[in-house]
This record gives structure tokens, sequence and C-alpha cells, in this order.
């Protein structure tokens, strides 16, 4: 491991012909390169690894796993540079590539300005560290980027190695004590997946809390997931305005054309979410504020009576149900006469109305 002391100032530079000059750790609890706080390191080239890095999951180290890199300073890493969790062809699935972590007294940094890093959960940009990306190819096997405090994207190419059971790519979350203000703004960036607030294949109960988003226009990405346990707040820009948002969680959004696709959206008490009347909004399950519930297609109506926070139900235009529908607790279930375009057995039962020629299925009340 090369340390990195207090007040130290390290430059790493490949002069090797080929540049295949490298710093490989390959002990257990043990990384390339641990960056005490106060100290700076820049690296311009060079390929720091952990080749043999044996963890196969989340919870399995296989003997012998860590950091690539530890920062609690400030450290830059430039184009020519090459941080891998693994050797290239394999890769750790447990250890962050990268864990960026300060203090209240001394906040860490970490920039990077068009390196390639590869492997490992994501990089962690832990408390009190402000991460900055302006380029660079950066895949993991989770996610790309795990933030739980300030982040800011001007570009670079996001992804999960293929295969891996992601999350998300890009995926922030405040949590439980977490005492610094967490955001995440991204513009110019290319995210191949996408984008997510809150706990997501995690079992540590501590996340939850308010994350604040900005997201340009200028960035391709597949959707942009609220998920349970936390809200959000910020901007989502588009070609044809602004989507803002306060408060909300529970939501899944695809941008594109000039529509938003909403397949949930959670609005509690004194949240906002507005759209600008130039963007076409489809796709909209379930719109819950407090104990009531809109709905507008069969999988919102689906959600909207397992979640039974909800006591009031009302079914906005007419929704064919080609599955099963089981009502079984006390719910107030509201629409007009054609609110339900229900196919129905010949038996029945069923409430709306029965459509020949179609399958069969019921709407089947039983509470």
């Amino acid at each position: 491991t090369i340390t990195v002391a207090n007040g130290g100032n390290l430059t790493v530079n490949d002069s090797s012909e080929e540049k295949t000059g490298t710093v490989d750790n390959i002990t257990h609890a043990k990384g390339a390169i641990y960056i005490n706080n106060g100290a700076t390191v820049t690296l311009n080239g060079g390929t720091f690894e952990r080749s043999m890095e044996a963890s196969t999951s989340p919870t399995n180290n296989g003997g012998n796993s860590w950091y690539t890199i530890w920062n609690g300073g400030d450290l830059t890493i430039n184009e020519g540079a090459t941080v891998l969790n693994g050797n290239g062809s394999t890769t750790g699935f447990l250890s962050s590539i990268i864990r960026s972590q300060g203090t209240a007294d001394s906040p860490a940094t970490l920039t990077i300005n068009g390196a390639t890093i590869i492997g490992g959960l994501y990089i962690y940009n832990s408390d009190y560290s402000t991460l900055t990306i302006t380029g660079g190819t950066i895949t993991g096997t989770n996610s790309a980027v795990f933030n739980t405090s300030a982040v800011k994207i001007t570009g670079g190419t996001f992804g999960v190695i293929e295969g891996a059971d992601d999350s998300s790519v890009i995926w922030t979350s405040d949590y439980t004590g977490n005492t610094n203000d967490v955001s995440i703004s991204i513009s110019g960036a290319t995210i191949n997946g996408s984008i997510a607030e809150g706990v997501a294949n995690d079992t540590r109960d501590e996340f939850g809390g308010n994350v604040e988003f900005v997201i340009s226009a200028d960035t391709t990405y597949d959707s942009f997931v609220v998920l349970a346990g936390d809200t959000a707040e910020g901007t989502i820009s588009t070609a044809d305005g602004d989507i803002t948002f306060s408060g909300i969680t529970d939501v899944d959004i695809t941008v594109a054309d000039g529509k938003i696709e909403v397949s949930s959206l959670n609005v509690p008490t004194g949240g906002t979410f507005v759209v600008p009347e130039t963007i076409e909004v489809v796709n909209n399950g379930v719109i819950v504020d407090g104990t009531s519930a809109t709905v507008t297609t069969e999988q919102g109506l689906k959600d909207a009576i397992a979640n039974d926070a909800i006591t009031e139900i009302t079914i906005d235009g007419k929704i064919e149900i080609t599955s099963v529908v089981t009502v079984d607790r006390e719910v107030t279930i509201t629409g007009t006469a054609e609110s339900m375009l229900v196919a129905v057995p010949n038996d029945g039962p069923y409430n709306g109305e029965y459509s020949s020629g179609t399958d069969k299925y019921v709407l089947n009340i039983t509470a």
C-alpha cells in the first residue's frame, strides 16, 4: 500500500515507455493507495489495482477484498490513469473500488478527469466528501457511483458490468444520522441505466432521507427513480421545460420526446410535483396523496390496493382489467360507470362492463 500521510503531497506519473506502470495490492483488507485526511494525491497515469480481489457477492469477501483506493484527503485522477478492483478481466463484488470520506473538520474531495475506473460495487462518495466528475468511463457491479454527500457530474460514461444485478447506475441516498446535506447535479453525461435515490438491494435500514437533484437536459439516462425510504426534491430539465418536485417518494419517471412516463408517484402532504404544459404525462399508474390515491392503470389499481395506508381509491378514466384484481381489505373505490372495463368469466362475479371476445378475468371483491 502507498500510504500518504496528513500534509503529504504525491503526484504519480507513468514514465514507462508502454505505459504499463502498475501498483497492485494482493493482500486482504489492503488497498493500492491509502490517503489520509489532509493529504493530496494526483494520479496522472498508471494502473492501480487489486488483482487478487476474490469477493463474489456483497456478502462474500472470498478471503481477499478491500477498496482499491481509500481517500480521506484530496484526490485527483486524470486521463491516463486506470483504477481496477480486480485485474481488468475479473472484478470484485463486495468492496467499493474507491471510497472517499472526510470529516466535518477536514472534508475530502475526489476529482475524476477522464480516467478509466472498472470494478467493485461502485465509487462510494461517503460523508463529508465532494465528488466532481468531468469525464471518463466508470463501471461497477452494483452501480457506477453511490453517493451520500455531494456529487457534481459534467461529463463521462457510466454503467454496470454486463450481467451484473444492478440497482441503478447513479445511486444517491441520505441516511439516519447523516449530518451533511446530500445532493447531486448531473449534466453532459451518458448514463447507461437509471438514476435512483433511496434504498435498493440493500439491507441497511438506516438509509432514508431527503436528497436534492438537478438533472440537465443534456444528460442521457433511462429513468429517474425515487425508491421507498427516501424523498427527493429538485429539477429534471427537458427540451420542453423543467419538471420540478419537492417531497416526493416512490416515483419512476422516464423522460423522452416531450413526454414523461410516470409509473407511480407519491406526493405526501406538503409535497409538489409540477410538470410544464408542453410535456405530455402518460401511463400515470397511481398518484398518492396521504390516504387517497388516483389510478389510471390496472397496475396502479393493484399497487393502491396493496398499500394499506390508502383508504380511498379513485379510478380516473377507463381501465381494462387483464388479470385478477383482488380487494381483500376495507377500502373505498370510486369511479364513473365506465371506469372499469372488466373481462369476466361466464359465471361472474364482476364489477364493470362485460366485453366479449377478450380473455376472462374478474375484479374479485372479497372484503
